[in-house]
Order: C-alpha cells, then sequence, then structure tokens
C-alpha cells in the first residue's frame, strides 16, 4: 500500500512538473545549425585527436566537459564572432596549440546567423 501511495505522489509530481519543461522556448534554425556544427567538432576531436586519450603532460582531458561548458554559449550565441567563441572555448580545453578553428569552419552554419 505505501509503494502505490509513494508511486501515486510521484505520477502527480511528474505531471506537475512535466508541462514546465515544455514552456522552455524552441530553438532557432541558426541554433541547431550551430549545435549541430558544435557536435561535428567535439566528436571528431573526441574520436581522432591523440591527446585526448594520451595528453602530453599526462593529466587527463574531460573532453565531455568541455562539450557541457560549450552548448550554452552556442545556444546564446547571436552574432558569428560568439559563435566562433565558442568553438574556440571548445577547444581550448585541449591545450593544443595545432588544433584550432580556421575561418572555413565555421562559416557554413555561422552564415546562416539571423
Amino acid at each position: 500500500m505505501r509503494n502505490l501511495l509513494l508511486s501515486t505522489v510521484a505520477l502527480q509530481f511528474l505531471w506537475s512538473v512535466a508541462p514546465l519543461r515544455a514552456a522552455e522556448p524552441a530553438l532557432t534554425k541558426v541554433q541547431i545549425a550551430r549545435l549541430e556544427s558544435l557536435c561535428r567538432v567535439w566528436g571528431t576531436v573526441k574520436f581522432f585527436h591523440p591527446w585526448i586519450v594520451a595528453p602530453p603532460d599526462g593529466k587527463p582531458i574531460d573532453w565531455d566537459a568541455a562539450l557541457i561548458e560549450a552548448i550554452p554559449l552556442v545556444e546564446r550565441a547571436a552574432t558569428v564572432e560568439e559563435f566562433r567563441a565558442a568553438i574556440d572555448h571548445l577547444l581550448s580545453a585541449l591545450h593544443d596549440p595545432a588544433t584550432r578553428r580556421t575561418r572555413d569552419a565555421c562559416r557554413s552554419s555561422a552564415a546562416r546567423s539571423p
């Protein structure tokens, strides 16, 4: 009986919270394109950059945390420059001067700026 009561209370709580998530504003097409670009960069580095597996200083790089930090920056980016800065912020977690964003890499998704 106690489990049934707890389950009922939990379901009521979830139903009351569900509409709050629906109130969040939808992402624009530009934001979606920029987030897709961010994820492409993140995935490429995650699976192909040698420092993710064996950093030269021996300190592990928390590449997942770098993505989590960059997502809100990309979502808030109102200009191409802000989007580029968000990508640069992501790549700065590597501390690798050879890994950097080039101007053309951000052009396709950043050009769709509102």
